[in-house]
């Protein structure tokens, strides 16, 4: 009786595992699961009133006005980290709470002394295509000057889609001259298209722009379309102006990995010269995947003999203090870097090799420009952690040409279920590896 009992006892564990997951002599290995869009900025000061910061990029002012961006798709925001460089001080602190349209939402901490960091991740905030989002930092007291962190996490309602913000700093659009700005980052227009180039480091597809200006033109206007700087050509994803917003909400545009891309700013006689902002979506070819772009440019370029030290998500003069670039990340892997310089490093033994550092450590993500070469890029696997400080540097060999110009990073915040089952028969016995979940 006893053999009867254990053939009873092993069909129905058989039947029971087949039911579950299928009889097959491979894994079953359970696929990622797309994750949330990391948005970080930075800014360095010591204030004693309201500072407003971008969710992207590298730029704080005290009115907001030029760090706003409209998030170009609806989603939820979440998970909402800041950090400073230096302790606030003796009965001294530092809030953050991110506004959407100007209202306060529920996502809020505070940093006291002695501490260097705080986080909200009991509470989520909803956010609207359109919505205008700021990070705003208020103070007790007069905090040491710092060097200020800010990092979310946005759920899109549209799974894959991710955003890209972008704003015109402290200086207005002009109203003469075509203008360019750098579309994911809060940065100051430029008339010159190279100066504010970006890469993009895969695949994907540009739809959903959403623009406005701080204050409402009374006539004429600005157009705002997206740019293809490496085909010399202009996009079908435009907007105008007329009074203080503009949407472009039908047309995609295509963008092949490593092609440049800016927004250009064209003014009709309007009113009077305005800051402005938006946001427009991309979606990579990969889905969970989302982008970190920066662009160098202007009268800034990069030492010849020096280490320079890059932002990974911001447009700031190159600086030799690696500190004054660094950012602070949420948990994520980082799986590609690409760079594009408008200068080659000129001849035979001169290079540029740009590397993406973690707390001050070079990681694995590195590549190198040599010659009369002009782009680089870095595929592989690199995980951060929350908190991180990350930055590139750009370390010069054999005195190259001077040269500015676009780094980008390609990471994920994804998840994998411990999800992997082989059945394998072997004389008559039925073996399980690996981890099985009963739901």
């Amino acid at each position: 009786m006893k053999w009867i009992k254990r053939l009873a006892v092993f069909s129905l564990s058989f039947v029971a595992v087949v039911a579950l997951i299928g009889l097959s002599s491979k894994p079953k290995t359970a696929r990622a699961t797309a994750g949330p869009q990391i948005f970080m900025s930075r800014a360095s000061a010591a204030r004693t009133t309201g500072l407003h910061m971008g969710l992207s990029g590298s730029y704080g002012d005290d009115s907001g006005i030029s760090s706003v961006g409209a998030f170009p798709i609806g989603g939820t925001l979440s998970n909402v980290n800041f950090s400073v460089s230096a302790a606030p001080g003796a009965g001294k602190s530092w809030t953050v709470t991110i506004q959407d349209n100007g209202s306060n939402t529920l996502l809020t901490c505070t940093i006291s002394n002695p501490a260097t960091s705080c986080s909200d991740v009991s509470h989520s905030a909803t956010i609207a295509a359109g919505d205008l989002l700021v990070a705003f930092i208020s103070t007790v007291g007069t905090p040491a000057s710092a060097n200020l962190y800010v990092n979310e996490q946005f759920s899109p309602s549209t799974s894959g889609q991710t955003a890209f913000l972008f704003a015109s700093a402290i200086n207005n659009w002009s109203t003469t001259t075509e203008n360019h700005n750098v579309y994911p980052d809060n940065s100051n227009p430029y008339a010159l298209e190279s100066n504010v180039a970006a890469i993009i480091p895969e695949a994907g597809t540009f739809q959903d722009l959403y623009t406005g200006l701080a204050s409402a033109i009374t006539s004429g206007s600005y157009a705002l379309t997206l740019r293809d700087f490496t085909a010399n050509s202009t996009t079908t994803l435009t907007c105008s102006i007329t009074s203080s917003t503009c949407n472009d909400t039908t047309q995609s545009v295509t963008a092949t990995a490593n092609d440049l891309m800016d927004m250009a700013v064209v003014p009709s006689t309007p009113s009077a010269a305005k800051s402005g902002g938006g946001g427009i979506e991309f979606t990579p070819t990969v889905a969970g995947d989302f982008d970190f772009v920066e662009v160098w440019g202007g009268s800034s370029f990069d030492a010849q003999s020096t280490t320079d030290y890059h932002p990974i998500n911001a447009t700031l003069s190159a600086n030799a203090t690696e500190s004054l670039a660094q950012e602070a990340a949420g948990a994520m892997t980082v799986t590609g870097l690409s760079v594009s310089i408008v200068s080659a490093p000129g001849g035979a033994g001169k290079s540029r090799t740009f590397t993406l550092n973690d707390g001050g450590v070079a990681t694995a993500a590195t590549c190198t420009i040599s010659n009369a070469a002009t782009t680089c890029t870095w595929s592989g696997s690199v995980t951060v952690a929350q908190g991180d400080l990350l930055d590139i540097s750009d370390a010069p060999s054999g005195t190259p040409a001077f040269t500015y110009g676009s780094t980008a990073i390609i990471a994920n915040a994804n998840t994998t279920p411990p999800v992997a089952v082989r059945i394998i028969r072997l004389h008559g016995h039925v073996r399980l590896h690996g981890n099985v979940r009963f739901r």
